[in-house]
């Protein structure tokens, strides 16, 4: 039993120092979402735009805060989806299943709607880039694919499609990832 329990942590370890950092891009020529990265913020995922990032003044002064660029990046891709954050706990990326749009958790929680969605993300690795891709299950399988949905703000907010139509106009797009080296922010606010 004991052996299990140091195996199971040791690999845990293993895996999150091994950890791959990812960008998002989305892709859909001759719209005006081609090539516009997701970012994280007021938690939710959007198309464009900026993240919203935040770091305690005390670890900046102690220089522990990522030298960010105030791009949103994330670890997963394998069943579920974080955002690359050094937050402990981390924050978790989930789809609300009642409109499909992907969310994310707040720091130091663990919360989400019962009626999230967690898994179905995929990663594949390219030569030169990555395809993120997110297939539903069960009550959503043969649902699949990324939305860009126009908010009232005039900007657009990331949806999956699990069949029930999201608000607004929306812009089909993939998803290619590019590698990155470290997470880009403390938290994502």
């Amino acid at each position: 039993m004991k052996t299990t329990v140091i195996t199971a942590a040791l690999t845990g370890l293993i895996a999150s120092a091994q950890a791959q950092y990812f960008s998002i891009t989305a892709v859909r020529s001759g719209s005006p979402i081609h090539l516009q990265n997701i970012e994280a913020a007021g938690e939710r995922l959007s198309v464009g735009g900026n993240a919203a990032t935040y770091c305690p003044s005390d670890l900046q002064s102690r220089g522990f805060c990522p030298n960010t660029t105030q791009d949103t990046n994330f670890l997963g891709g394998r069943g579920g989806l974080a955002l690359g954050a050094e937050v402990p706990g981390g924050q978790s990326v989930y789809i609300d299943a009642t409109c499909g749009a992907v969310m994310y958790t707040q720091a130091h929680s663990i919360f989400q709607p019962n009626t999230s969605i967690t898994g179905g993300w995929a990663r594949q690795e390219g030569e030169s880039f990555g395809l993120l891709t997110w297939e539903g299950s069960g009550a959503f399988a043969g649902h699949m694919g990324f939305l860009a949905c126009k908010a009232e703000d005039g900007s657009y907010e990331m949806y999956v499609d699990i069949g029930v139509a999201p608000p607004g106009d929306c812009i089909g797009f993939d998803a290619i990832t590019a590698n990155q080296t470290g997470p880009a922010a403390w938290q994502y606010m």
